[in-house]
């Protein structure tokens, strides 16, 4: 137990800084994903409407596979809205993992090995699992690990600064929680009632911590009164920071199942254009961003 609760440890002093110092007083994570890494999908959709035989470098074919495109495919769009999907939900929910994040040196570790090593795991998996999947590409995979990611620093951010205890339980049950959603979705009652089991389990072992975290963000949310309206005309302080900050942690709480069972499981795998929604890929990437700091610390270890 003790090397769990190792994973959710901050540095005190690392925590005590003001949201804009994660997100635009540290140039390199804001080109990189906030700038870089739209700006590079949006180029390779260009290439590949401007000449389509580029697609032998960045489309997976299922039928014909190629080693450059397991890598690139996850980069790569066709379709403008595919494009525009992933594009919308990467920058909503990587500004928010940016700003939860406080050990700059672990995060972009994790922020590596989710944009060059879990694409390739996607496409393994696509081709072992989905054989028939023809050609695939998009970033959807990594933008449900994103999601996983923000799960982990969600509650890694609490533990730290609201100091909830142990939250390993309660990441358990919601990535269980998504697993019933998706087993209810797609008709499977016996993962259903397995998965729910695990989920009751995990609630009840982490009831304290829960509660602890549901008094704090009730807490800050009942905070929107004539105070709050005043921080508003109030010049971009460290205290209106640290308030900005408390209430992104109470929304991404908030968000997090519901957007990540919209988003990465919908009812409809096949959409009316044709279009096939990988959700392997998706629920690998969810879980896989969520635990990458637990495997990247036992490795350390």
């Amino acid at each position: 137990m003790s090397d769990v609760r190792h994973f959710f440890s901050f540095v005190e002093e690392e925590m005590d800084k003001p949201l804009l110092d994660n997100i635009l007083h540290d140039p390199v994570d804001f080109f990189v994903f906030l700038l870089f890494m739209p700006w590079l999908n949006i180029v390779i959709y260009f290439l590949l409407l401007s000449d389509p035989s580029l697609a032998t470098y960045f489309v997976l074919d299922s039928n014909d596979p190629s080693r450059l495109p397991m890598l690139l495919s996850n980069y790569s769009h066709v379709d403008l809205s595919h494009l525009l999907s992933n594009m919308r939900s990467y920058l909503f929910v990587m500004p928010l993992i940016i700003a939860l994040n406080f050990e700059r040196i672990k995060f972009r570790i994790h922020m590596l090995l989710i944009f060059l090593l879990l694409p390739i795991l996607f496409s393994i998996l696509t081709l072992r699992g989905v054989p028939s999947a023809g050609t695939v590409t998009g970033m959807s995979g990594i933008v449900a690990a994103m999601f996983g990611y923000l799960l982990y620093s969600t509650f890694a951010y609490m533990a730290g600064k609201w100091s909830t205890g142990n939250p390993i339980h309660l990441l358990f049950a919601a990535l269980c929680t998504n697993l019933v959603i998706i087993s209810l979705t797609y008709g499977n009652l016996w993962l259903v009632i397995f998965c729910s089991f695990i989920v009751f389990a995990n609630i009840i072992k982490g009831q304290e911590v829960l509660h602890r975290i549901f008094s704090r963000a009730e807490l800050i949310l009942s905070r929107w009164n004539q105070e709050n309206l005043d921080l508003i005309h109030r010049p971009w302080e460290r205290k209106k920071q640290e308030r900005f900050i408390e209430i992104v942690t109470a929304v991404s709480i908030i968000i997090l199942l519901p957007a990540t069972s919209a988003f990465l499981f919908p009812g409809n795998i096949i959409s009316p254009d044709g279009v096939r929604t990988n959700v392997l890929v998706h629920y690998v990437g969810y879980v896989s961003g969520s635990l990458l700091p637990f495997i990247t610390g036992s490795l350390e270890r």
